[in-house]
């Protein structure tokens, strides 16, 4: 896992000095003890807490495209990116790493918001755009990773944790109404005052004059339960098998050493 953490002015009326977001990255060393990035320009703010695992020597964060016009923090893998990374190259873009994060910027400056269609993995990402002055957040389909933010001082502040807003200026207050649903709730509360969750399978869009969108980019299908299904039982058990094997080979990318960790559950005993 990283951290990422990131700020955007919702009004050119913000009086409060810029957020010190390497003071916010240290509240997350735990997350990224590898190195931080961080990218700033007037009223706009992205960083990056780094553990390595792909291009360890030159994928560090931000991410930016050939242009310098698209900025990009990434929590998390995108799964299967090679096949992608090699469709975008041969459509002529120029790669300056071989980090999976990179796909992001490159696949924005393609497809615009419906970049994250071609996305599958375990991501919370951070994505801006200068020429249009965009903020985009984003989770994966189901909300592996974390991402949360809040609003101070008209300002938005972004992060995979809510304590890295501490050194950004916020005060930390409990809900008292969410302590009181024991911290179970699949909505966008947490248990601070103020501080939402942005929603699995979801992406949020913060423009130039402050106003905040959020969409939904990916829901589950399932098949009619009324259908009979007309398959053998070794059909299904091949279905499964292929499918599994597929899944475990998308999670095995890595320029590190990847170890399995075991727990007794059924989803282990049949990776393994």
């Amino acid at each position: 896992m990283c951290g990422i953490v990131a700020y955007v002015d919702l009004s050119p009326n913000t009086s409060a000095p810029p957020p010190d977001l390497h003071a916010a990255l240290d509240l997350l060393h735990h997350r990224g003890p590898d190195g931080q990035g961080v990218w700033t320009a007037p009223s706009v703010g992205l960083g990056h807490a780094r553990l390595s695992i792909m291009d360890v020597q030159h994928g560090a964060q931000p991410m930016h495209d050939e242009s310098d016009s698209v900025h990009a923090v990434v929590n998390g893998e995108f799964y299967d990116f090679e096949v992608i990374r090699a469709d975008l190259a041969a459509k002529g873009h120029v790669f300056r790493t071989h980090s999976d994060s990179e796909i992001l910027v490159h696949l924005y400056n393609e497809h615009g918001l419906n970049c994250v269609q071609h996305l599958q993995g375990e991501f919370a990402f951070v994505l801006y755009d200068s020429r249009r002055r965009r903020l985009v957040l984003c989770r994966d389909r189901y909300g592996v990773k974390p991402l949360y933010y809040t609003i101070v001082q008209n300002r938005l502040l972004v992060a995979s944790e809510a304590k890295a807003f501490l050194a950004m200026g916020w005060t930390a207050q409990w809900d008292m109404a969410s302590i009181a649903d024991s911290g179970y709730f699949t909505d966008t509360r947490t248990l601070f005052q103020g501080v939402s969750k942005v929603r699995p399978s979801s992406y949020m869009t913060v423009s130039a004059f402050g106003t905040i969108t959020t969409d939904v980019y990916f829901a589950p299908v399932y098949p009619d339960k009324r259908q009979v299904d007309v398959r053998s039982v070794d059909e299904m058990v091949e279905g499964v098998r292929s499918r599994l094997l597929a899944a475990v080979r998308s999670r095995l990318r890595s320029d590190v050493p990847v170890a399995i960790y075991l727990r007794y559950w059924p989803s282990v005993d049949l990776i393994c």
